[in-house]
C-alpha cells in the first residue's frame, strides 16, 4: 500500500473512531466512504471497519463496564448471529448495494420518527426489540459493515443515558465484530492482506482517535447527545443510501 493512502487512512480512521468514541457508533459511516475513495475494495473496507471497531470498542468495554445494561446487551449479541450468518449467505442471492439501500432507507425512516419525538423517554424495550436490532445489526455486519445502527435506534428510542449507551454498543460490538470477523475467516472472504499491511498502522490511530472521543463523551448533556446520536443515524442512513445509489 502506498504511503499516501496510508496516511491518508490513518487520518479517516483517527475520525472514525473519534466519533465511535464520543457517541458510541458511527465509526464504519464515518470511515466507509473515505476508504472507498482511497482505493479500498468494499472487503477491505469492510474487514478494516470491523477490525478497528473490535479493537476500540474493547478498550471502551473496560473502561465503562460500571455502565452496562449486560441483559441488553446479551440479547442484542444473541440476536446478532443468525443475522451475522444469514447475512453471508445473502451476499450469494442479493447484492450489497441493495443490502445498503434498503437499510438506509429503513435507518432514515426510524431516525426521523425518533427525531420528531426528542422529548419522549420511552420504557426499556421488551426482549424482542434487543434480538431484533442485534438481528438486523450481524445481517448489516457481515455484508456492509453497518452493524451499529439498528442497536443504536434502539438505544436511541429507549433513552439511555450517554454512557451507558455508548458502553451497550461498545459490548456489542466485541462480540458482533469478533463473531463477523470469524465468519468472513471461514468463508474466505476476510481481506487478510489489509489485516497484514496497513491495519498495524491504523490500530495505532483509531486508539488515538477512540481516546479523545471518550473525553469528549461525558462532557455532553444527555438531551444533547441524544439529538447528536439521532443527527448521526439520519446522516449515516443518507451516506449509505447515496453510495448504494452511487
Amino acid at each position: 500500500m502506498a504511503c499516501l493512502t496510508l496516511a491518508a487512512g490513518s487520518l479517516v480512521i483517527a475520525l472514525a473512531a473519534l466519533v465511535g468514541g464520543a457517541t458510541g457508533f458511527g465509526t464504519s459511516l464515518v470511515g466507509t466512504p473515505a476508504l472507498l475513495l482511497l482505493g479500498l475494495t468494499p472487503g477491505e473496507v469492510v474487514t478494516t471497519n470491523l477490525s478497528t471497531a473490535l479493537l476500540t470498542r474493547i478498550v471502551v468495554v473496560f473502561q465503562l463496564r460500571a455502565h452496562m445494561a449486560s441483559r441488553r446487551i446479551l440479547l442484542l449479541v444473541t440476536g446478532s448471529v443468525p443475522g451475522a450468518l444469514l447475512g453471508v449467505q445473502a451476499l450469494s442471492v442479493i447484492s450489497v448495494r441493495l443490502i445498503t439501500l434498503l437499510a438506509g432507507a429503513c435507518s432514515l425512516a426510524a431516525g426521523v420518527a425518533l427525531a420528531l419525538n426528542l422529548r419522549t423517554r420511552r420504557p426499556p424495550p421488551a426482549t424482542a426489540a434487543p434480538l431484533t436490532a442485534g438481528f438486523l445489526g450481524g445481517l448489516l455486519g457481515t455484508t456492509t459493515s453497518l452493524n451499529g445502527l439498528p442497536p443504536a435506534l434502539l438505544l436511541a428510542g429507549d433513552g439511555a443515558m450517554p454512557l451507558t449507551f455508548i458502553a451497550d454498543l461498545a459490548g456489542y460490538f466485541a462480540a458482533s465484530n469478533s463473531l463477523a470477523l470469524v465468519i468472513l475467516a471461514l468463508r474466505h472472504t476476510l481481506a487478510i492482506s489489509i489485516l497484514t499491511t496497513a491495519l498495524p498502522v491504523w490500530a495505532v490511530a483509531a486508539l488515538a482517535g477512540n481516546r479523545v472521543g471518550l473525553w469528549i463523551a461525558p462532557r455532553i448533556s444527555a438531551a444533547r447527545f441524544r439529538t447528536l446520536a439521532l443527527v448521526i443515524i439520519i446522516v449515516s442512513a443518507l451516506v449509505a443510501m447515496a453510495k448504494a445509489l452511487w
